[in-house]
C-alpha cells in the first residue's frame, strides 16, 4: 500500500530513524499504545526507547514523551516483543499479539530503576545519618534513614563503589564494590564501629 507522511528539515539538521514500514496489499494494520512509567515512583519517564521486536529484530520504534505516553502506528499483524529501555532502568520485555485492524491501548510499562541497597548497623541495631557516597558511572550522596536502610536509583550499567562515613565511626566492610548490568542489588551492608570503643561486630 501507498503511505507518506510530512518531514521538516531545518537548516543544518540530520534526520535519521526515518524508517518507512510498507505495508503488503490487503492486510489491515493495527497500533499498541500506553506509558512508560517508573514502576517505584509511578513517575512518567520521558525519552524511554519504545520497540516492537520479532526474532530480536526491531520492527517498529516510538519514543515515550515527557507525559511517559507512546504510540506505534501502522503495525502489521502478528506477535511481537514490547521492549522498553531506558538508561538507570532495567529492560521491560513483554508478548504481545496484535492482529488486523486492533488497536492496543493502556499498553503500559513499568520500568524498574536500578539501584544498589543495603542497611547500615552499629551492635545490630539500625544506624540513621552515615553519609553513603557513591563513585562511578554516576556520583552522588545519600543517607541512612531511621531503619539504617539507604538506596542510590537510576544508575546507568557500570561498576560502583559504595563507601560510608560517619564522625566518630569506622566501618566493616570499608566499601563495597558493585557491578551494576540490566540489574537492581540488594543486600550492601555495613556495620558500624564507635571508634572510642573496640569492633565487636
Amino acid at each position: 500500500q501507498n503511505d507518506s507522511y510530512n518531514v521538516t528539515i531545518t537548516a543544518g539538521q540530520t534526520l535519521t530513524g526515518q524508517n518507512i514500514a510498507m505495508v503488503p496489499n490487503g492486510i489491515t494494520t493495527g497500533s499498541i499504545s500506553g506509558i512508560v512509567s517508573d514502576s517505584i515512583f509511578t513517575t512518567p519517564i520521558n525519552g524511554a526507547s519504545v520497540q516492537l521486536k520479532q526474532n530480536n529484530v526491531v520492527k517498529y520504534t516510538a519514543t515515550s514523551v515527557p507525559s511517559g505516553d507512546y504510540s506505534i502506528p501502522n503495525v502489521i499483524p502478528g506477535t511481537y516483543d514490547l521492549v522498553g529501555t531506558k538508561s538507570g532502568y532495567q529492560t521491560w520485555t513483554q508478548s504481545k499479539p496484535i492482529n488486523s485492524a486492533q488497536h492496543l491501548t493502556g499498553q503500559h510499562i513499568a520500568m524498574v530503576p536500578q539501584s544498589i541497597s543495603g542497611t547500615v548497623t552499629y551492635n545490630g541495631a539500625a544506624l540513621s545519618n552515615v553519609t553513603l557516597n557513591l563513585t562511578g558511572t554516576i556520583s552522588y550522596s545519600t543517607t541512612s534513614g531511621s531503619a539504617g536502610t539507604y538506596s542510590f536509583f537510576w544508575l546507568p550499567d557500570g561498576t560502583y563503589t559504595v563507601t560510608p562515613s560517619l564522625a566518630g565511626y569506622s566501618f566493616n566492610p570499608s566499601s563495597h564494590t558493585v557491578p551494576i548490568s540490566n540489574s537492581s542489588v540488594a543486600g550492601q551492608n555495613f556495620r558500624a564501629c564507635n571508634t572510642s570503643v573496640p569492633f565487636s561486630g
